[in-house]
C-alpha cells in the first residue's frame, strides 16, 4: 500500500462513488484522476488534488492490491500516451457516475489508435466513455491477460469497442452492461483470440454498421440477453461464431431489424461443426431463430 495514500474506507465514500467502489480492510488505494483540471504534479490522493493523465495515476498503483482510480473527468490531457497501456494487475479504472447512460469521463484518442491497451491481469473497467481512432477498439488486449472485465461503458467512434488478436487474452473476458453507438464501423466486439472462458452479457448495440458480436476462436463462451440493432441485413450481423469456437452457449439475444420483415439474412452464424455448440432462445424481430 503506498505511504500516505488513502485507504478504501466509508469517509471516501462520496455521492454515488460507493456504487463503484470496493469498501474493506486489505483492498487496496484510492486515486484520483482529472484528465481536463488535474495536474501529475498533484499526489492524486483526494479529488481536489487529483493527477492529470491516467499513465501517472497507473504509476501510482501497486500490483495485487486492489487499486482503484476514480476518473473524475477525461478530454485528451497533455502529455498522455496513446494507447494507454493498463500495466497495473488488480487494478480497478472507474469513472465518476454522471447520471445517465453516457459516462461523462471520455477517453478520446489522439491519432489512430487504441483508448486502453490492456497488459496486466485482473483489470476491472467500468463507467467510461471511449472513442477510439478510425482503424482500433476502445478496449484492445495484448500480452495474453487474464481475467478482465469491462462493466457499464459506451463505445462511440472508432472501428470496434473491444477487440482482441491472437495472444491478447489468455484466461476470462466479460463484458456486461455497456453500450456499443453505430458510428463503429467494424465489430462493436471481436475476439479472434483463444481464451478459455468469455462472458457478453446485457450490451446494447445501437444498429450495428458491421457484426455486433464476432468470436472466431475459443472455448466457453457465453453469450446471453445482448440486444442488438441491425443496421444492414447480412448474414451473422447479429453474433458470428467461427469453425474453432466450442462449447459456446447463446440464449435470449434479440436481434432488432426494424419494423418490417427481414430480407432473408440469418442474424445469427455459426461456422462450427453441428453440436458443438449450444444456441437457445435468441430472436430475429420477435422470432425465435436457429442459426444458419
Amino acid at each position: 500500500m503506498a505511504q500516505g495514500s488513502n485507504v478504501k474506507g466509508p469517509s471516501w465514500y462520496g455521492g454515488d462513488l460507493g456504487g463503484v467502489m470496493y469498501p474493506g480492510s486489505g483492498l487496496g488505494d484510492v486515486f484520483y484522476l482529472d484528465g481536463v483540471a488535474g495536474l501529475d504534479a498533484n499526489d492524486g490522493l483526494s479529488p481536489a488534488t487529483p493527477k492529470l493523465t491516467m499513465a501517472a495515476s497507473l504509476a501510482q498503483c501497486t500490483n495485487d492490491v486492489n487499486d482503484t482510480i476514480v476518473v473524475l473527468d477525461y478530454w485528451q490531457p497533455a502529455g498522455e500516451t496513446w494507447p494507454v497501456s493498463v500495466n497495473k494487475s488488480k487494478v480497478h479504472i472507474v469513472g465518476a457516475p454522471s447520471g445517465s447512460y453516457r459516462p461523462w469521463s471520455c477517453m478520446d484518442s489522439v491519432g489512430d489508435t487504441a483508448c486502453l491497451s490492456i497488459a496486466a491481469n485482473d483489470v476491472r473497467i467500468s463507467n467510461l466513455y471511449f472513442d477510439a481512432g478510425a482503424s482500433h477498439g476502445g478496449i484492445e488486449f495484448t500480452g495474453g491477460v487474464s481475467r478482465v472485465g469491462i462493466f457499464d461503458c459506451y463505445f462511440g467512434t472508432g472501428a470496434h469497442g473491444v477487440w482482441s488478436a491472437p495472444g491478447g487474452i489468455a484466461f476470462a473476458l466479460e463484458v456486461s452492461r455497456c453500450f456499443f453507438q453505430q458510428s463503429l464501423t467494424a465489430q462493436g466486439i471481436y475476439i479472434n483470440d483463444d481464451p478459455a472462458f468469455i462472458r457478453i452479457k446485457g450490451n446494447v448495440f445501437d444498429a450495428a454498421v458491421a457484426v455486433a458480436i464476432e468470436v472466431v476462436q475459443g472455448g466457453n463462451p457465453q453469450i446471453l440477453d445482448n440486444v442488438i440493432g441491425i443496421h444492414t441485413d447480412v448474414a451473422g450481423g447479429a453474433i458470428t461464431l467461427g469453425a474453432a469456437v466450442t462449447r459456446a452457449l447463446i440464449n435470449g439475444n434479440s436481434a432488432l431489424q426494424g419494423n418490417a420483415a427481414p430480407a432473408g439474412n440469418n442474424p445469427y452464424v455459426d461456422g462450427a461443426a453441428a453440436n458443438v455448440n449450444h444456441w437457445g432462445l435468441n430472436y430475429d424481430n420477435g422470432v425465435y431463430t436457429l442459426p444458419a
